[in-house]
């Protein structure tokens, strides 16, 4: 076994970070606390009681254990392993651990001026020599401690003494995530500045610029990836004296889902580089690299992301599902936009986008960390006196939801991917939003999930199955994706849709909680991450101009009533199904008219494909739920 530190940072400081290093691993024996303990075990316990909704981690899991320990993998079994450490078993470890020669490897330029293997050893606590090969030099007492140790019969693992302390609740930031409170000043310019203070030695940072409600054209899609891709470019420019390489990870990139309604860009970096950080972070949009070269290289890369996606399964379908779902509106425009597009986008149009779209007031500055907010406003003045607002800018008339079908052969894609979407909730009603998430979780949101455990556990038709619902700021759609073979598009849409048709009617109060219960955890969890939180804030602030409620979200799951559920899945699948496929053998998917009478109602489709209604088709209707004629032996098994 291997126990690894790494980081990143210049030669210059390399002595400081290896002394640092060695000075927290030292004292961790001797200082490490009950409550430090007990919050990592419970994030770890999380992570690992989550992992039976993978199939990736089940399957590892299994391989694993078998092939290196010859056994079964057991989930209960690492549960029980974590839950026993206690914090004397920890402390022991910690010692024995750093106690051992350290094995270092660096990669970088001027390593001549890196700290010996002599330095760094001792920093650890015993100096230790290389020989010529780089390997250590051992002492004879060493030397016949290792061969005695080799040569010793193998001797019983340690009895494991049962944890004293078995915490039964989170004691982390996810613990105290109501208690999050954000403070934002609007300057003059109109640029929102929003902080949160959490007790942490690195500050996350993001930029969220709300770009537009809708993009008119394909161009306009490509123009603004490709100026994601320059305003990253912000920090590349600078020396490394001038950033510090202990500044990482500055990504700018667009997204916000199909509708992409804001494009992002964030920094992370340690407290003491924080002016620095929230500088570059500025000048990813205000200063971006426009130089024709720049502008040319970026093009080039996005082009080759296009290309390669263009037999991707998903993205296709993805595609085809919002053009029937959507149509005549911003949401049906293929968001990834194409190579002939972005070929066509000019500097100018570079230019004259970036100016009428980043702009202060379309801008909201997030920053998470151990910060002061009256500096972080101060800096911010600075940074971005240069932007003055926008011009106000058109509505966008509402999508309206329609329904239809498309299906697109082709042979280079071994499978097919299908896509049924039906109208959904969009982000003006939080607590619909709430209620449509946990449908879909119940339906296809993990391993438990009644479509995966029919489709693929009891029946073996597909690979995955998944249903959510995805809420932009106009129009939602929620949407069943499936990967599956030729052969068993037919049966595949058959269980779909008797899964859906008595969704509402059999549907239970356990299933809710069960699945409640687990979206509220990741929730709660993933406010414990000043990435998590940061990005909240931001995104919402860029789509909805609203201060997200941290409280108010788990407050609208926990709301959610088994009537709530009944109620909205009746709903739901009683509008138009929308239905794509993409991949080898689509084009023998089950007419539009068949399928859409397993849902209840037959519809037929116009020359663009898009639905048209008819008749009802006969006892097909989707049901509304009567929860005292549930038959109690019929509750479905959970896990």
């Amino acid at each position: 076994g291997l126990f690894v530190i790494s980081a990143r940072t210049t030669i210059d400081q390399s002595k400081d970070v290896v002394e640092t290093i060695a000075q927290e691993s030292l004292k961790l024996a001797s200082t490490v606390t009950q409550k430090e303990m007990d919050k990592v075990k419970n994030q770890l316990l999380g992570i690992v009681e989550r992992s039976v909704e993978s199939i990736d981690d089940i399957g590892s899991e299994l391989a694993i254990k078998k092939a290196v320990g010859g056994k079964i993998y057991d989930i209960d079994d690492d549960i029980a392993l974590l839950k026993n450490v206690t914090l004397e078993q920890l402390q022991a470890r910690a010692a024995e651990i750093f106690s051992t020669p350290p094995a270092v490897s660096a990669h970088g330029n001027n390593l001549e001026k890196l700290p010996s293997y002599e330095e760094i050893s001792g920093a650890f606590g015993a100096v230790r020599h290389l020989d010529e090969n780089g390997l250590l030099i051992q002492t004879e007492q060493e030397r016949a401690a290792a061969v005695q140790r080799a040569n010793a019969p193998g001797t019983a693992p340690a009895t494991k003494t049962p944890s004293t302390s078995s915490p039964d609740s989170v004691d982390t930031a996810s613990k105290e995530s109501g208690e999050l409170k954000p403070e934002m000043t609007v300057l003059e310019n109109g640029l929102k500045v929003i902080t949160i203070k959490m007790p942490t030695k690195q500050i996350y940072a993001e930029l969220d610029a709300a770009v537009g409600d809708r993009h008119e054209t394909a161009a306009e899609a490509g123009i603004v990836n490709v100026l994601g891709k320059l305003g990253r470019s912000a920090s590349e420019r600078l020396s490394v004296e001038e950033k510090g390489e202990t500044i990482a990870n500055l990504r700018g990139t667009s997204s916000g889902g199909v509708s992409a309604e804001h494009s992002t860009f964030n920094i992370r970096a340690s407290n003491e580089f924080s002016e620095e950080a929230l500088k570059i972070l500025a000048e990813s949009v205000t200063s971006p690299k426009l130089d024709d070269a720049s502008i040319e290289k970026q093009k080039l890369a996005y082009k080759k992301q296009l290309i390669g996606q263009k037999n991707e399964a998903r993205p296709n379908a993805k595609e085809q599902l919002y053009r029937l779902a959507f149509p005549g509106s911003q949401l049906d425009k293929n968001i990834l936009s194409n190579p002939q597009a972005v070929d066509a986008i000019s500097p100018e149009q570079l230019k004259a986008f970036r100016e009428k779209n980043y702009t202060a007031d379309n801008l909201t500055l997030t920053v998470v960390g151990d910060v002061d907010h009256a500096e972080i406003v101060k800096q911010a003045k600075a940074e971005f006196a240069g932007l003055a607002k926008g011009e106000a800018k058109p509505a966008v008339p509402p999508a309206k939801y329609r329904g239809g079908m498309e299906v697109k052969n082709n042979n280079e894609v071994d499978q097919v991917t299908m896509m049924i979407g039906f109208e959904g909730s969009d982000r003006s009603d939080p607590k619909t939003t709430a209620i449509d998430t946990l449908i879909g979780s119940i339906l296809g949101g993990g391993f438990s999930s009644r479509l995966m455990s029919n489709l693929r556990t009891d029946k073996g038709y597909v690979y995955s199955v998944s249903a959510s619902n995805a809420p932009a700021k106009d129009g939602g759609l929620f949407s069943i994706s499936t990967w599956t073979e030729e052969k068993n598009l037919a049966p595949v849409i058959d269980e779909i849709t008797k899964e859906v048709t008595r969704f509402a009617s059999t549907v239970t109060q356990d299933e809710l909680d069960v699945f409640k219960n687990d979206m509220i955890g990741n929730y709660e969890r993933a406010l414990a991450s000043p990435e998590s939180v940061g990005s909240i804030i931001g995104s919402q602030m860029a789509n909805s101009g609203t201060l997200a409620d941290f409280k108010e979200k788990i407050q609208n799951f926990k709301d959610v009533t088994l009537e709530d559920i009944q109620r909205r899945a009746t709903e739901i699948f009683s509008t138009a199904p929308s239905v794509a496929a993409f991949g080898k053998g689509a084009d023998k998917m089950p007419s539009y008219e068949e399928i859409s009478e397993k849902f209840g109602k037959r519809r037929t489709l116009d020359a663009s494909g898009l639905a048209v209604d008819t008749a009802p088709a006969n006892d097909r209707s989707v049901k509304g739920a009567d929860v005292s004629a549930q038959p109690q032996d019929k509750k479905r098994a959970i896990g």
